[in-house]
């Protein structure tokens, strides 16, 4: 049984389907399919993604500060 589909193609677990962890089941899962959709993205500027795979290097057991960083940096309205 798969999971219901919501308005943003999104399932009730948080991924979409066909995505690269479809069906991810924790959060670290989750937290390194969006680092991988970010650094994938074509509009992301080259110094932004040195950056994120920077922290990426320096948080490599810990995906989920290096995600919180960037987003901390990269909020809007910041």
């Amino acid at each position: 049984m798969t999971a219901p589909v919501t308005a943003g193609g999104a399932t009730a677990r948080g991924t979409r389907p066909g995505s690269l962890h479809a069906g991810a089941e924790t959060l670290r899962d989750q937290v390194l399919e969006i680092i991988h959709e970010v650094l994938g993205h074509p509009d992301l500027g080259e110094e932004t993604r040195a950056e994120l795979v920077e922290l990426m290097r320096r948080n490599e057991d810990e995906p989920e500060r290096a995600l919180l960083e960037h987003l901390r940096r990269h909020r809007s309205g910041a």
